[in-house]
């Protein structure tokens, strides 16, 4: 999921606030994105996806290895797998990264969409209270 980093922070006018600061409020921020953009994705799917894909993001390896099987038989040729394995990942972590990746697809091909829609949300409200935040967040 597309973060938002330190960078964002200096883009919305936080640029002062303290390293111990800027982490503790990336940390809730990011924290609210995962939750805007896991009720959106939620929307339109049905009771069984919604528990699959839970399933899938608690990053148990046997269930995601059966879910490839079983839904993307050929994963091992997919460029995703094949991306991610050219990037480091191997065993278990490259097994349940493209499970996740491949169920987004097959699932909720707009998932991207819907992070950057959240994000340009919470960084419209960030704009919005920026004087406030800071002020709160000063001694």
């Amino acid at each position: 999921m597309g973060m938002l980093d330190e960078r964002t922070l200096d883009e919305l006018g936080m640029a002062d606030l303290t390293e111990a600061q800027r982490r503790r409020f990336l940390s809730v921020i990011q924290t609210e994105l995962k939750i805007r953009v896991g009720k959106e994705m939620s929307f339109g799917l049905s009771d069984s996806q919604i528990h699959e894909f839970e399933s899938i993001i608690k990053n148990d390896a046997v269930f995601n290895r059966q879910w490839l099987e079983r839904y993307q038989p050929k994963y091992a040729q997919s460029d995703v797998y094949l991306r991610l394995a050219s990037n480091g990942y191997k065993g278990d972590n490259l097994i349940n990264k493209t499970a996740g990746v491949l169920w987004l697809r097959q699932n909720r091909s707009d998932y991207q969409k819907i992070v950057e829609a959240c994000k340009r949300e919470i960084c419209g409200e960030l704009r919005q209270y920026r004087n406030g935040i800071i002020a709160r967040a000063s001694p």
